[in-house]
Formats: C-alpha cells, sequence, structure tokens
C-alpha cells in the first residue's frame, strides 16, 4: 500500500479482453485502522467512468443510508449498486 497524507491506498485494475476493466481500490487510516475502504467498480470500454459496484466500509463513522431512508447507525457497512439509478446516485 502507498502512503498518503493520513492514509494508505491502494490501487488495481482488472482489463478485460473487451476493453471494459474492473477496479480495486482499497483505502485504510493509519491513525484508526477501521477506517477503512475497499471499493470495487467496474469500467465500461465506452465510458471514461468508474462505476461502483459495493464499498465496504469501517466502523469509524456514522452512517445513514438515504436511499433506504433508515435511521443512523456507527458501525461496518457495506455499500451496493442495486440499479443503474444507484450507480448515478454515488
Amino acid at each position: 500500500m502507498k502512503d498518503k497524507n493520513v492514509h494508505k491506498e491502494f490501487d488495481y485494475t482488472i482489463p478485460r479482453k473487451d476493453g471494459s476493466a474492473f477496479y480495486l481500490k482499497l483505502r485504510q487510516s493509519r491513525k484508526n485502522p477501521l477506517d477503512f475502504s475497499a471499493i470495487l467498480g467496474y469500467s465500461p470500454k465506452e465510458l471514461n467512468s468508474v462505476f461502483k459496484l459495493t464499498r465496504y466500509n469501517g466502523k469509524s463513522h456514522e452512517h445513514r443510508n438515504v436511499l433506504d431512508k433508515e435511521p443512523a447507525f456507527y458501525e461496518f457497512h457495506i455499500h451496493k449498486a442495486r440499479a443503474l439509478t444507484d450507480l448515478e446516485y454515488n
């Protein structure tokens, strides 16, 4: 992992034969090991964008899921793309 200002980071690209690619991005705070994110993304060949398919977050902050309108909580949590509207929202 590369050392950044206050966190460590790792990026990995998995190219596909059709020109699209999957992306893996890991980030972890150097001060708080529970402050982390692991993101799996996808980039279609014809677009210059990465769509976040899923993101795993550590137990480091209060979280509120605005799409599901659930109350805020302080726990490990996972974000998952469910439809095109979710991909556009993130």
